[in-house]
């Protein structure tokens, strides 16, 4: 159940899939190294950049509405998934 102001909803068997885009589009950038340590023993690291070119949630809210002046249009949304990554580790 959700409350806001005056507005109250009950949603069961939710089903937030239906809110996702179907496809995502980003872009992947990094660099890696490997060091030699002794023997067959190496350390690896390597920095990643992932910046997301694409919305991957539908323009559309199916289960999102806005409820000022009683009207009911579904809540725009948008989401781009950005990160960096740190990768260290072990081969032996």
């Amino acid at each position: 159940d959700v409350t806001s102001g005056n507005a109250h909803a009950s949603q069961t068997k939710l089903n937030n899939a239906k809110d996702m885009a179907l496809f995502g589009f980003q872009l992947d950038l990094g660099v890696g190294a490997e060091w030699n340590m002794a023997g067959s023993t190496s350390m690896v690291f390597g920095l990643n950049y992932f910046s997301g070119f694409s919305n991957f949630l539908k323009t559309d809210s199916e289960y999102l509405f806005r409820t000022a002046y009683n009207n009911n249009d579904p809540l725009k949304q948008t989401a781009h998934a950005n990160a960096f990554a740190l990768t260290v580790g072990f081969l032996f």
